[in-house]
Parts: structure tokens; sequence; C-alpha cells
């Protein structure tokens, strides 16, 4: 979903700590033993994500080269990836945003940081407690924090575990939030958070101030500028010459204002850019992309090869 309204996403594999990971074209397995060496080396593997990317936009991969705004960086992750996410920015300040999901630390430094805390409030994973923890976390935040807690929510409703395991349980199953509207809210606050503290788009600020789901969502912003009365109503500013289209833009505006068809629907596809095919990461960096427009343009030009609309 993200990739689809201008971002790059990267996301670590873990070494031991993923179900599968390949280095040096080796197999290496889950290893629950290396769960505590895993917690100290995932910071590290997110700041080498971060490394690498702006590699990348140096030359290092012609493919984003020139392409990737390095001023617009965020962290985002579930659970073990969420701990990642508050300890990753507490200590590597190119990181300008955060979304931490179903999960946090016990303490964190960094109470400056734009930050996106998510949470179900039936959790059996985190429990009780654990949510506590979550909400402590945004109390203590001291720059632009926003609370979304999913009221019939579990643990699982922030990933994609709902499409192996339909009635997984603990937030996939019928007695929880469906997921289709889990996927409307997850990715219609994140797009329009990261619009206005990555991008610097006015036209998302009003959209963060309203609870658009009171029935099944508790939203909680705190520390934001409100939007202005121009700036509730309108698009993003135009994008300069190079960049992907201002009508691109736009259409991405209009459609942050109502809630948005989640990951994989046709109103991703209709955009023409590409669909991540998820709406969670485990832990993972993800840049604004500028310069891009060739992209855009041939992604376009491939869906209307297929009769749709772009």
């Amino acid at each position: 979903h993200l990739a689809s309204h201008g971002y790059v996403i990267v996301s670590a594999d873990h070494t031991g700590n993923a179900r599968q990971t390949i280095l040096d074209g080796k197999l290496i397995l889950y290893q629950r033993d290396q769960r505590t060496n895993s917690a100290e080396d995932r910071v590290p593997d997110m700041v080498f994500l971060l490394d690498r990317m702006l590699a990348w936009n140096r030359g290092a991969d012609s493919r984003f080269s020139g392409h990737l705004d390095a001023a617009a960086v965020a962290a985002a992750g579930m659970s073990f990836g969420s701990f990642t996410t508050v300890r990753v920015v507490d200590r590597e300040p190119r990181f300008k945003a955060s979304i931490p999901m179903s999960g946090i630390g016990l303490t964190h430094t960094n109470l400056t940081i734009p930050t996106l805390p998510m949470l179900g409030t039936k959790d059996r994973t985190l429990g009780p407690k654990g949510n506590e923890l979550i909400r402590a976390y945004w109390e203590r935040h001291q720059g632009p924090a926003f609370l979304l807690e999913l009221p019939n929510g579990g643990h699982y409703s922030f990933t994609d575990i709902f499409k192996l395991h339909p009635q997984f349980g603990d937030g996939a199953g019928e007695v929880f939030t469906p997921m289709e509207d889990t996927y409307r809210i997850i990715n219609a606050y994140s797009t329009a958070f990261l619009g206005v503290y990555l991008k610097n788009e006015p036209g998302y600020r009003g959209f963060l101030e309203k609870n658009h789901w009171p029935e099944i969502l508790i939203w909680k912003p705190k520390n934001h500028r409100p939007a202005t009365s121009s700036g509730s109503r309108g698009a993003p500013r135009p994008l300069r010459s190079g960049r992907c289209g201002a009508g691109f833009r736009r259409r991405i505006a209009h459609r942050v204002q109502r809630p948005l068809e989640p990951t994989g629907r046709r109103g991703i596809h209709r955009r023409g850019c590409v669909d991540t095919g998820g709406h969670a990461l485990l832990d993972g960096v993800f840049a604004a992309a500028q310069g891009m427009g060739e992209s855009v343009r041939a992604c376009r030009a491939a869906y209307a090869d297929h009769g749709r609309r772009t």
C-alpha cells in the first residue's frame, strides 16, 4: 500500500529470528535460542538497511540513484519489530517518524519524533500489561503522537496472517474486527501520518484530527498542529518538475479524505503503481521516493495494456 503512495520499502529478515533467511547462499532457519541475540542485532540490522538505501540513492544501485529523499525516512514494525522500531529511532536520528504496532519497549528516549503506535485491546500475546506499556508510551511522548487502538482487535490484527489462516485467532477470525476494516483504518491513518510528517503535505492534516471509524476505533491525537481552513480541504502541494505528476498526488489526497480501500483492491491498482501485497511490516525502513516519474508512467502503461483505468 505505501509503495503505491510513493514510498520505497525495505524489510529485514533477521538472521536466526525469521522463519527462513538466506545468508551467503546458506539457508538459516528460525532458532528460538537466538531471540536474545536477535534483540541486540535487530537495531544494527535496521541501521544497515538505512545505510544501504542511502548508498543506493548516491549511485550504488541505478534503479534508486537520486530517487530517494534521504531526509524523509521512517521506521515501522510489528510485535518484536515494534520493539525494534522504538529502539532504532532512539539510537538513529536519521529516522524522522515511526509506526510501532502491537509492541513496545520498557523505555524510550526519543520523546519528540512523530509516532503512530497501534494496539488491539484484546491482544492475548501482549496481554493487558503489554497494552498498558503502549498507552504509557503514547502518554509520555512529547512530540506529535497518535494512538490507534482497535477495541475488538488482537495482536495479529496488524498482520496478513488471516490470508494463511482465517481463524488464526488473537486478531484474526470471526470474533474480531474484519480484516477489510482493519486494512482501511491502518492504511488510511498510516498514509496520512507519513504524508504530514515525512512529506510535509498539509492536505493530510485534517484527516488526522478526526476519528473516521468511531464505532470500531479509538483514535487519540496529541501535539498535532491543526490543519488550516485551506489545508484541511486541499490536496498536497504540487510536485516539482521531474517528480510524479501533481494530478497523481491529487487523486491520493482526495482518496485519503475518505476511507481508503484495502491493499490489493482495485483502488490501489487504478492509481497505476506497485502494490506491496500487505499492510504491515515485521520491521522495515521506508523512504519517500522522488523523481520516479518514469516508473509511474511505466506502471500506467502496463495497466493500460490490460484495459485498466490509470
